[in-house]
């Protein structure tokens, strides 16, 4: 699976270079090793469909994010108008059966399940240790506890992130690692959810926890999105995993 996404945001109408992260900001404290390169431009998401098609010969799956923020809807397209586009290009590319699209902003998971029900759709929650934030599933004002879930609240769900996310019509639950339990995974996989986690070193204070990786692997995690795909290959090939194929 080709997770698809990035941290330097292209603006409505703006010109974005992914080279180099901005060596000023928090995250870049966390990779010290990166090289940068001039002049890199992002490419269209049908370009990179195309070229992973072209050198995985069909072979490699998609995972690809909408970034909206309820907060600030005058940053992007709204999330029906992004939901169509997108859905425009998974059907012209023939990839709508071979991709999984992800969101913390429910509402464009919404919009494209109106468009085509059988797409696999997989629902970001973030680790939320301040009550209050916009992350807060449980907080009492139904403002901010539907925030990000498209104004669905999670005790209309049994007070389960899981079940409110099967309820809504998810495949795939995507939690950060350390919001995880033992028991909220069991539980998404009893309701049929894959489970694919997620790092943030800002939380996590690294990007890679060994330990932590260790133990989600441990209990059955589907999936782990990391920093450090490296690291991850060595623990999976140490336990007699059968890897993916190289391209």
């Amino acid at each position: 699976m080709l997770f698809l996404s990035h941290r330097n945001t292209l603006g409505r109408y703006g010109y974005c270079d992914v080279g180099r992260m901005d060596t000023t900001s928090a995250y870049s404290k966390f990779f010290p090793a990166q090289v940068g390169m001039d002049g890199v431009t992002m490419p269209t998401l049908r370009e990179v469909i195309r070229y992973v098609n072209n050198k995985a010969h069909k072979q490699v799956g998609f995972q690809i994010e909408f970034k909206t923020d309820p907060e600030h809807p005058d940053w992007t397209f709204t999330p029906a108008e992004f939901a169509a586009a997108l859905y425009k290009i998974l059907k012209e590319e023939h990839i709508e059966r071979n991709c999984e699209i992800q969101s913390f902003d429910w509402s464009c998971l919404f919009e494209l399940q109106k468009l085509n029900p059988l797409i696999k759709t997989a629902y970001l929650t973030e680790w939320d240790n301040e009550p209050g934030t916009p992350y807060s599933f449980f907080d009492p004002d139904p403002a901010i506890a539907g925030l990000w879930t498209g104004g669905a609240l999670v005790k209309d769900h049994n007070n389960s992130i899981p079940q409110m996310i099967k309820d809504l019509g998810g495949a795939c639950w995507e939690p950060e690692d350390v919001e995880l339990t033992k028991e909220t995974l069991d539980e998404a996989h009893r309701l049929g959810l894959k489970v694919v986690v997620w790092t943030w070193p800002e939380h996590s204070g690294t990007t890679f926890d060994t330990d932590l990786v260790s133990k989600l692997i441990t209990w059955g995690v589907d999936g782990i999105i990391t920093d450090d795909p490296g690291m991850l290959i060595s623990m999976l090939a140490a336990r007699g995993y059968v890897l993916p194929k190289r391209w």
